[in-house]
């Protein structure tokens, strides 16, 4: 047994470091605000993935009791090992959300969002803003870390302007005590334009010892095996690839273990997935959005359902009937009506 080791089963705060037992490299559910819902992320994990994150949740709303924030929060057991994403500026109430995190809504991380490249997020100088303000974000991540026991990660972009802007930001992170970070391959000027550059990721990777995930422009399997198979990192998120796609976590088990070889399309067999598997997933996330919403939880769905048919032959009549929706025999109705074309 290692000093490390030693140290943790004695019962320091870092053996409650859940990165450490992931299976690496790690394949997680990358936080999309308004689709990373428990309901999605239930229907993620059933498919595969490793990891989750909540919806960004703020937390000014966390600190001040909001509602809707703790329903952000809510998770099942089935998720875990679950991270919720905090965004917010103030150090002081950063720290109190996290404890709240750690306490009450008792996830197994905490993440803080250094990345929304959003408008209405930037000009308020939360997300992606603060790569602009990197002792801040430094200071951030130094009261929560100091608050919390359970691990704290940070997802961001390459930068604000230039892409290079992510290695001394990633080396102030580590610095200050995060256990992991994300990174987008994209400036916050680049928004979703353009194509996610993943050299400055594999960089950093090199740079640090850390954890350090990619994410970033991750369609399909093939996608996900050539950005594992071109440098070590320590996993990768998927978010918009993964969006009515959930099938996108099907066998990354297997895929991760050689990616080489599956890009070869050596010995990789496992079965496509069926229409009616996909028909049967878009029905259980239905009921788990009205287990876990009500009604409002089923008029929340129809962009999912939207997202499920994209692509399909005739997914405009499709998606016109879907989205009109309010029960999950209707949903069923549809469903089985256009089956063929799922």
């Amino acid at each position: 047994m290692n000093i490390l080791e030693g140290i943790e089963r004695a019962g320091f705060s870092f053996m409650s470091n859940f990165w450490r037992k992931l299976d690496k490299p790690i394949i997680g559910l990358a936080p999309m605000a308004g689709i990373t819902d428990s309901p999605f992320r239930r229907i993620a994990k059933d498919w595969g993935a490793e990891l989750v994150y909540s919806e960004m949740i703020s937390s000014h709303a966390l600190v001040y009791r909001n509602k809707k924030a703790f329903e952000l929060g809510r998770f099942r057991k089935m998720e875990r090992p679950i991270i919720i994403q905090l965004f917010g500026r103030e150090p002081s109430i950063m720290a109190e959300a996290a404890r709240i995190v750690e306490n009450e809504i008792k996830a197994d991380g905490v993440d803080i969002n250094f990345g929304c490249p959003a408008k209405r997020v930037v000009k308020s100088g939360h997300g992606a803003a603060l790569m602009d303000e990197p002792q801040l974000a430094g200071k951030i991540v130094r009261v929560m870390v100091k608050a919390i026991k359970i691990p704290l990660s940070v997802k961001t972009r390459l930068g604000e302007k230039r892409k290079t802007e992510i290695y001394d930001f990633a080396k102030r992170m580590e610095e200050m005590g995060t256990k992991a970070i994300a990174i987008h391959g994209r400036t916050l000027k680049q928004g979703y334009k353009g194509s996610a550059d993943w050299k400055p990721i594999y960089k950093v990777a090199a740079m640090v010892s850390i954890f350090v995930l990619g994410n970033g422009d991750i369609k399909n399997q093939k996608d996900i095996a050539g950005r594992l198979s071109q440098a070590k990192i320590s996993g990768v998120l998927i978010g918009r690839g993964a969006f009515g796609n959930p099938f996108i976590f099907h066998g990354v088990r297997a895929i991760k273990k050689d990616p080489e070889r599956f890009i070869k399309n050596e010995g990789f067999e496992f079965a496509a997935v069926s229409s009616n598997e996909r028909r049967e997933t878009i029905l259980k996330q239905a009921n788990y959005a009205l287990e876990t919403k009500g009604k409002r939880g089923l008029i929340e769905l129809r962009k999912h359902l939207a997202a499920y048919v994209k692509g399909s032959k005739n997914a405009k009549e499709i998606r016109s009937r879907l989205v009109k929706t309010s029960t999950c025999d209707e949903i069923e109705t549809v469903l089985k009506k256009y089956e063929n074309y799922l």
